[in-house]
C-alpha cells in the first residue's frame, strides 16, 4: 500500500509542498500524475491571497492568463465540434481516449479558485465609440454563432455593439460550466471600453452555480456601470449556497439622480432568502450607498459577519434582521451612531461579541464607546478600537472574563496599573496590542511601567501567574521604566543592579508566554517634545533625541535574553524605535533557538560598524530567510 492510498497522510504530505514541487511530482511516472495533478488544478491560472493588491501581481497574472486562455478557446471548440457531428461507433471509441479530450474538460472538476480580471479575457483593438440602448433577449442555448476558427470565440454577440473584434463573456461562462465544484470566484472589472453592462449580465444570469461558496466582485472607478442597475441584478441572483459575499464598488462622483438614464436594465426584484450567508462585506465608495444594499439584509437572516465601510444609522436598524449576528466591522463611524448601535445591540444584536473600527483618527468620543461596551451582556471577545477614555476603559474592565482579542490605538485612558489588571485577569486573551493604527504606525504613548509588568509577589519573592499566560499569542505594548545608567532623565536605580534584577524579572515575566507569535516592544515614534507631551499619559517613557525609547529592554544576552529560550512558536520580534544591544550574537541565539522565526523587525542596515549594521548582515549570509526590516510593514 502506498502513501497514495491513505488521504489523510497524502493530504499532509501535500501541505508542505510548493507548486513548484507540485510540477516535479506530477511528472515522475502515471500514479504520481494521477494523485498530484489534481492539486496543480485547484486554483487555475493561478490564486492571489486576498490581502495582496492584485495591480502589484497584474502583470505576471496576465501572462498566465494568456498561457491558460487558449485551453479555454480549444475546448469551446471541441464543444462545438461535438455539437455538430452525429457521433458515430467510432467516433465513440476516439472520445473515450482520455488523451483526445481537451485538458479542461479532463480535469475541469478539480478547480476551486478563479481570480479573474475582465481586461484578460479581451483582445487588443482599436476602441470605437458605440452606445448600449437596448438589451435584447438573451438565449443561453445559443451561446455561439460561429464555430470554425478560434476568432469566433472572441467575437462579442451583442447586436448593438461595433467591435466585433471585443472578447465575449462566454468565455468565462464556459470556463464556469467546466468547473462544477467552484467553491472561490474573484471577478475583477475594470475596462471601461468594454460593454460592461452586458458582460456583467450574461455572467451573473448564467455563470453562477449554486455550489459556488465564496463570491467576490471588485468594480473598479473605471467601469462605468454608475448609470444601471447593475448592483440590483447581481443581489438579485446570488448563488442559493453562497456562504461569503465581498462588493467592492468604487463610483466616485457618482449622482444618483442619473440612474438608469442610458440602459434598458429593467429587472424584477428577487427576494429569495439567502440562508447559507454568513459573512458580508461592502465597500461602497460613493457620494451615498444605495438602499438596495440595506434592504438585501433582510434576506441574510443566518449572517454572522458583516464589514461595512461607510455606516449610517440606516445600516444599523437593518441589522435587526440579523439576530445571529456575531460579527461587526465598520471602516469609520460617529458618535450618534455609536449611540444608536448601543440602543440596538442589547434587544436584536444578542449574540453581538465582536466590533472593529478600522480606524476612524477623529473619533474621540469616550462616552459613546460607553454605552456601546456596557451593551454587551453576554461579553465581548474581540474589540478593536482606536480610542480608550476613563469611561470605555472602565466599562471595558468588565469583560475580561470573555476578552479574547483587545487591539487599541489611543489608549488615553488606560493606565499603567490598568493594563496589569487586563493581563492578570482576562483567562481568554489571545492579542493584546496597545500601539497599532490602521497603516501600522504607533501614534500614541500608551505603556505599562516593568514594576507593573513584573507583579512582583514580594512574599515569594516570584512574579505572580496571570491567567492569559497559556493562551497570548500576540503581545504588543510599550514596557517602561527601566533604568539606564548615563541617562538623567531616567531614576536612579534604588540599589545597585537594580536595572538587572528588572530586565531578569521582564523576561521572566515574557518566558511565561508559552504560545506566543509575535512580540512586539517597540514602536515608530513621533520626535517632537510638543508630540511626546501631548500624546503621554502619566509616568512618561523616555525618548532620546531621535524618538527612540529609552527606558526599555535591552534585548541582549547579557540583560537576560536566554530566558525567553522555551519561546518555541515565535515568529516575529518588534524592536522598531528601542535603543537595544542587538548584535551578532543576538540574531545568532535567536535562529538557533525560534526556528520558526521570520523576522525581526527595528534593526537598521544601514551605517557602517554598528552592532546592528552587523547584525543585518549576518542575517543575510546565513538566514535570508529571516526578515530584519527597519520598519514594521507587516501586522498580525
Amino acid at each position: 500500500m502506498s502513501v497514495f492510498h491513505i488521504p489523510e497522510l497524502f493530504d499532509l504530505i501535500r501541505l508542505d509542498l510548493s507548486k513548484q514541487d507540485l510540477v516535479r511530482c506530477s511528472a515522475v511516472n502515471k500514479s504520481w500524475n494521477a494523485a498530484f495533478s489534481s492539486y496543480l488544478w485547484q486554483s487555475v491560472p493561478t490564486e492571489i491571497r486576498p490581502d495582496v493588491n492584485a495591480n502589484m501581481v497584474l502583470g505576471p497574472y496576465t501572462r498566465k492568463w494568456d498561457r491558460f486562455r487558449p485551453l479555454i478557446e480549444e475546448d469551446i471548440l471541441y464543444t462545438l465540434k461535438q455539437q455538430q457531428h452525429t457521433v458515430s461507433e467510432d467516433h465513440r471509441k476516439d472520445d473515450s481516449n482520455n488523451f483526445a479530450i481537451p485538458a479542461l474538460s479532463r480535469n475541469g472538476h478539480w478547480i476551486r479558485t478563479i481570480f479573474v480580471d475582465q481586461h484578460v479575457l479581451l483582445r487588443p483593438y482599436q476602441p470605437q465609440p458605440y452606445q448600449i440602448t437596448s438589451l435584447p433577449p438573451l438565449d443561453p442555448a445559443a451561446t455561439f454563432t460561429t464555430m470554425d476558427t478560434a476568432p469566433s470565440v472572441q467575437r462579442h454577440r451583442h447586436q448593438l455593439n461595433h467591435n466585433p473584434q471585443l472578447a465575449t463573456p462566454e468565455l468565462l461562462l464556459h470556463l464556469l460550466q467546466r468547473c462544477p465544484n467552484l467553491h472561490t470566484l474573484q471577478i475583477q472589472g475594470r475596462d471601461k471600453l468594454a460593454a460592461e453592462y452586458y458582460f456583467w449580465k450574461r455572467i451573473i444570469s448564467h455563470g453562477f452555480s449554486d455550489n459556488l461558496k465564496d463570491l467576490h466582485i471588485i468594480l473598479h472607478p473605471s467601469v462605468s456601470l454608475a448609470k444601471s442597475t447593475i448592483s440590483t441584478l447581481l443581489l438579485n441572483r446570488c448563488p442559493l449556497g453562497l456562504q461569503k459575499l465581498t462588493l467592492n464598488i468604487d463610483h466616485r462622483g457618482f449622482r444618483g439622480g442619473s440612474e438608469g438614464a442610458d440602459v434598458d436594465t429593467k429587472e424584477d426584484e428577487v427576494r429569495t432568502p439567502l440562508p447559507a450567508l454568513t459573512d458580508l462585506t461592502v465597500s461602497y465608495t460613493g457620494e451615498w450607498c444605495p438602499p438596495l444594499y440595506i434592504r438585501f439584509l433582510e434576506r441574510c437572516f443566518n449572517l454572522e459577519s458583516i464589514f461595512l465601510k461607510w455606516v449610517d444609522s440606516d445600516w444599523i436598524w437593518a441589522l435587526k434582521s440579523c439576530p445571529h449576528l456575531k460579527r461587526l466591522a465598520v471602516l469609520r463611524i460617529s458618535s450618534s451612531c455609536l449611540s444608536i448601535l448601543a440602543r440596538a445591540v442589547m434587544p436584536h444584536l444578542p449574540s453581538l461579541d465582536t466590533f472593529h473600527i478600522h480606524y476612524d483618527s477623529n473619533f474621540s468620543s469616550d462616552y459613546a464607546l460607553e454605552l456601546v461596551l456596557r451593551a454587551c451582556d453576554k461579553g465581548w471577545k474581540s474589540l478593536h478600537i482606536p480610542y480608550l477614555g476613563k469611561l470605555s476603559v472602565e466599562a471595558l474592565i468588565q469583560h475580561c472574563s470573555t476578552l479574547e482579542e483587545l487591539d487599541v490605538c489611543v489608549a488615553k485612558g488606560l493606565t499603567s496599573q490598568k493594563i496589569r489588571h487586563i493581563l492578570s485577569t482576562s483567562s481568554r486573551l489571545v492579542k493584546f496590542r496597545m500601539l497599532s493604527t490602521a497603516n501600522g504606525h504607533a501614534e500614541d504613548r500608551t505603556h505599562i511601567m516593568a514594576e507593573d509588568f513584573i507583579d512582583l509577589d514580594s512574599a515569594l519573592e516570584s512574579v505572580r501567574p496571570w491567567q492569559c499566560e497559556s493562551t497570548l499569542k500576540v503581545f504588543s505594548a510599550r514596557i517602561s521604566g527601566i533604568p539606564r545608567p548615563g541617562v538623567t532623565r531616567i531614576a536612579r536605580e534604588k540599589y545597585p543592579g537594580q536595572r538587572n534584577d528588572l530586565q531578569q524579572q521582564i523576561y521572566e515575566r515574557l518566558a511565561r508566554f508559552t504560545n506566543l507569535e509575535l512580540l512586539e516592544l517597540g514602536h515608530q515614534s513621533f520626535w517632537t517634545d510638543r508630540d511626546r507631551e501631548w500624546w503621554s499619559p502619566s509616568g512618561q517613557e523616555v525618548l532620546d533625541e531621535w524618538g527612540n525609547h529609552v527606558d526599555c529592554l535591552d534585548m541582549s544576552l547579557a540583560s537576560g535574553l536566554r530566558k525567553l529560550k522555551g519561546l518555541k512558536k515565535l515568529r516575529k520580534v518588534c524592536v522598531i524605535s528601542m535603543s537595544t544591544s542587538i548584535g551578532v550574537e543576538e540574531v545568532q541565539w535567536m535562529a538557533q533557538n525560534w526556528l520558526k522565526l521570520e523576522a525581526v523587525h527595528g534593526l537598521r542596515p544601514h551605517g557602517r560598524r554598528t552592532k546592528e549594521f552587523e547584525a543585518v548582515e549576518w542575517l543575510r549570509a546565513n538566514h535570508p530567510c529571516i526578515g530584519y526590516y527597519y520598519r514594521c510593514y507587516s501586522r498580525d
